[in-house]
């Protein structure tokens, strides 16, 4: 018997579709750690700087899964995730232009929030 004729039509497009979201949501945020160094000594900053940044990135997505879920369960998914994906880019986007380092802990909640969107 064939496993694949068995499945739903949509199950591997929705399997493929969550596996890209939590590539994007969780991926670039977990490599983070690869860019300390060389950052690190453009920018002339501590690691301190980057550990605030993370800490507050991680504190900000604990508290934003919960409120992403209640908003998703009221509006809709998809508007949830396109929030969460507009947002952590956004983020992203800053962290590698800002070299303010008050600045740049700052995105961590733009970060923070858009991973726990996504």
């Amino acid at each position: 018997m064939n496993k694949d004729k068995d499945q739903k039509p949509g199950l591997r497009a929705a399997i493929f579709a969550g596996c890209m979201v939590a590539f994007l949501g969780f991926g670039f945020a977990a490599t983070f750690g690869v860019f300390l160094t060389p950052m690190s000594q453009d920018l002339g900053w501590g690691r301190e700087v980057f550990s605030l940044s993370v800490g507050v990135q991680l504190l900000t997505w604990g508290f934003a899964q919960p409120i992403a879920g209640v908003v998703a369960d009221r509006f809709g998914t998809a508007r949830v995730l396109a929030f969460g994906a507009i947002c952590a880019g956004i983020g992203f986007a800053l962290r590698g232009m800002t070299s303010d380092p008050t600045a740049f802990v700052l995105t961590g909640i733009l970060v923070g929030a858009g991973t726990g969107a996504a």
